[in-house]
């Protein structure tokens, strides 16, 4: 695993450790994977929100660690779903998305963590690289960077590879107070965005009020 100190995944299953409680390790659930295919589509007129679908959202499903075989069988799982389902996957393991592009459905937004802590994985650097490649090889999906939370400067050199970027505060694990990041961190990521024509979303919780674009408006690959 990443050994994020911040994880609230990783903080869970110390917990349940600490507590006597079975801690399943990863594994594939392959009868959850007709899910796409045979779950109802909630109504048009619902928010757009509702048919968003967080993959993995308490895991790395691009870590070193994860197997190629349940990473085929999921994306398939994807494309095999029904139209109109939008899904997202973040990583802190952007490098390994790019073994993937041919796989990738349309409807899949691609996405990889930068905290700005230097003691956490994935660079700016990282990122880069591999939206880049993934821009030459899918224009058509949409790539995004997830702030959030941010613990340090962020400086991007080519921001235009970006197409959303979300910004957010820290969690606290124990009583789930916010831990604001500094504010010129923030107002220089949005500068950034700006310049480089980035739509930004910036989660509940992070103070002051920050501008909150949806991706929706964006035409990935122009």
């Amino acid at each position: 695993l990443h050994r994020c100190y911040y994880c609230y995944a990783t903080n869970n299953k110390e917990k349940r450790h600490f507590r006597g409680e079975p801690v399943a390790e990863p594994c594939l659930l392959t009868e959850r994977l007709a899910a796409p295919k045979h779950t109802p589509l909630p109504d048009e007129h619902e928010d757009v929100a509702a048919r968003l679908v967080f993959a993995c959202s308490q895991y790395d499903m691009f870590g070193k660690w994860v197997k190629d075989e349940w990473i085929r069988a999921i994306l398939q799982a994807m494309k095999d779903g029904r139209d109109g389902w939008t899904y997202i996957l973040l990583t802190k393991n952007p490098g390994r998305l790019v073994d993937y592009a041919d796989d990738f459905s349309a409807n899949v937004w691609l996405g990889a963590t930068i905290d700005g802590c230097a003691t956490t994985p994935n660079t700016v650097e990282e990122t880069e690289s591999a939206f880049r490649a993934l821009k030459a090889r899918r224009p058509d999906l949409l790539r995004f960077v997830s702030c959030e939370p941010l613990l340090g400067p962020v400086t991007f050199t080519d921001i235009t590879l970006v197409n959303w970027l979300m910004i957010g505060p820290q969690s606290q694990i124990i009583d789930g107070s916010q831990q604001q990041p500094q504010g010129e961190w923030v107002a220089s990521l949005l500068m950034q965005a700006q310049q480089g024509g980035c739509a930004v979303f910036c989660k509940p919780g992070l103070d002051p009020i920050w501008p909150k674009e949806h991706p929706a408006v964006l035409v990935p690959g122009q």
